[in-house]
């Protein structure tokens, strides 16, 4: 156990986003800090920009809410013990710098970076996947492909 009653830290890779907060995913990431705290974990959301190194290891802007439930503070932390990847990328730009933000990570942790949530493939291949155990076949629920068509807001 850390100093304080910290078990660990979660960080939530998430997308920076150019409305308030900056990052996508505000009220998942507002319930993952309050589970986290009533667990003893310190748990923050942080994006790929922010992630930097410096003379004693990786540091991140880590988003954690306000004090009174509104609002987010930044900070500067340590990188996560754990990365919890929640990040989708909108742009090539930003598929790049998501990629070498996670490179970075990785080179810096013994053993590379403890992600949970990436590399999953489509949702469509995970359904497969899952289909072909038979202990879980049962409990899927019927998916099928979704082809896009032209939409009124194209037009």
């Amino acid at each position: 156990m850390r100093s304080g009653g910290i078990l660990g830290t979660v960080g939530i890779l998430t997308a920076a986003r150019a409305a308030a907060p900056g990052f996508a995913g505000e009220t998942f990431c507002r319930e993952l800090c309050a589970a986290g705290k009533r667990l003893g974990l310190d748990v923050f959301a942080f994006t790929p920009e922010s992630v930097r190194h410096g003379p004693d290891g990786v540091f991140v802007q880590a988003l954690r809410p306000g004090e009174d439930g509104s609002g987010w503070r930044a900070e500067t932390a340590k990188m996560p013990d754990v990365v919890y990847d929640r990040h989708f990328a909108a742009s090539r730009a930003e598929l790049a710098r998501y990629r070498a933000a996670l490179q970075l990570l990785a080179a810096q942790a013994p053993g590379g970076a403890r992600l949970l949530g990436g590399g999953l493939p489509g949702k469509r291949a995970v359904q497969r996947m899952l289909a072909r155990d038979p202990e879980l076949a049962p409990h899927l629920p019927p998916t099928a492909r979704c082809v896009r068509r032209a939409v009124w807001w194209q037009h």
